[in-house]
């Protein structure tokens, strides 16, 4: 079974008598380095196949009928240079993680604003103001605790403030949206004016789109969003999302800029996508002259999967190791393209944004404040390995 494209196909085999164990199946199997194969056995064992079969017709993954295996004899690598083309192909996104918060009593009086807080440090706080328990339904589930509808609101108004700093006007072919969990449970205005869903969603259907392109503007923004507050209400990140950089030196302080025209090998946290989610391409044109097989090959592999094409043809898919993509069928001599589009996780667009530790295992617990927060933005690496390799037999 070939986990990269999810088809199967049949493998030469052998049916041996094992006397008092019955019949048994055998196979010859390849293995690169670091390889695995998962077998798909299906009703009982059939008729003797011969297993000594052409090496074209054994499991072998990859690409080609020797997939990603080692080259045969001697080779060229070459490292490709480190200066990309690129085209994003899923919205940038800014994380909104960060708020001051006033709170308006029902005779009218506020609070002062206070000073910008973590969203789960306020999150912690506000819980504990109402009395309800920081973890929301621990051992409850929601439909069960509240089987006669939602609770009463509380009768405070609270207001939230983010600050967005845009190195650029808007032109109005330009995506930019808010997106907002429970949108409806909110009032939004950025800049003093309002703003509202506009029906689409993005991700998950709780997190609704309102488009904000129109009101923003060069130099500090101001959003607002206003709500009574319910113990059954989420209260997460805020997330502004379009064709934008986000351009940060500290994970810290963020602004809005341009998108770069190129980027380079290596993570792109740095080069405008610290908390982007989705896939990346990167492109690049390569002279190579007439040689034996030829691979791509990735050192290491800082995302979830790569997905390899030369001259515009699919090549393969790379997920686990070993990270290596045969080309020779396709290969020109001279000029040809090699495309890689990098498909990433949602770890750095949901976070846990404050944990600084090393996480073997995410859990929910890891969302909660544990008091520690600091007004830097936890992420990991995403994108390309420093280097990428040609390898060509000679």
């Amino acid at each position: 079974l070939d986990l990269a494209t999810g088809t199967a196909a049949a493998l030469p085999h052998a049916v041996v008598d094992e006397g008092e164990m019955g019949p048994t199946v055998q196979v010859q199997l390849d293995f690169a380095v670091e390889e695995s194969h998962l077998l798909l056995v299906r009703g009982a064992p059939a008729s003797p196949v011969p297993a000594s079969a052409p090496d074209g017709q054994r499991a072998i993954t990859g690409t080609s009928p020797t997939g990603r295996h080692e080259p045969r004899g001697p080779v060229r690598r070459r490292t490709l240079g480190r200066r990309w083309r690129f085209e994003r192909r899923d919205p940038n996104v800014l994380v909104l993680a960060r708020c001051a918060y006033q709170l308006e009593g029902p005779d009218g009086k506020a609070t002062e604003w206070s000073h910008p807080l973590p969203q789960p440090a306020l999150k912690r706080l506000l819980r504990r103001r109402y009395g309800w328990p920081e973890i929301t339904f621990r051992e409850v589930q929601p439909w069960r605790k509240y089987a006669g509808g939602p609770p009463e609101p509380v009768d405070e108004l609270t207001r939230l403030c983010f600050r967005v700093d845009l190195a650029f006007d808007p032109s109005p072919e330009q995506q930019l949206e808010l997106v907002v969990e429970e949108a409806a449970e909110w009032s939004v205005a950025v800049n003093g004016r309002p703003v509202s869903p506009s029906g689409d969603w993005w991700i998950d259907p709780a997190m609704q789109r309102l488009p904000v392109g129109h009101v923003l503007r060069r130099g500090e923004n101001v959003i607002e969003l206003a709500c009574r507050f319910r113990e059954d209400m989420s209260f997460e990140p805020v997330y502004l999302i379009g064709d934008f950089a986000v351009e940060t030196y500290d994970m810290r302080t963020f602004r809005l800029t341009h998108e770069p025209d190129t980027l380079a090998a290596g993570s792109w946290i740095y080069q405008g996508y610290p908390f982007y989610a989705g896939r990346m391409a990167y492109r690049q044109e390569v002279e190579l002259p007439a040689a034996g097989r030829t691979w791509l090959e990735l050192p290491y592999l800082p995302a979830a999967a790569a997905r390899v094409r030369i001259n515009g043809v699919y090549v393969g898919t790379l997920a686990w190791a070993p990270l290596r993509a045969e080309l020779t069928a396709h290969v020109r001599t001279g000029t040809n393209t090699i495309e890689i589009e990098v498909v990433n996780s949602l770890r750095n667009l949901f976070g846990p944004h404050y944990r600084f530790e090393p996480l073997a295992l995410v859990t929910p617990g890891h969302w909660f404040y544990d008091g520690t927060a600091s007004s830097e933005m936890a992420v990991v690496p995403d994108g390309l390995p420093g280097d990428v390799y040609i390898v060509q037999e000679r």
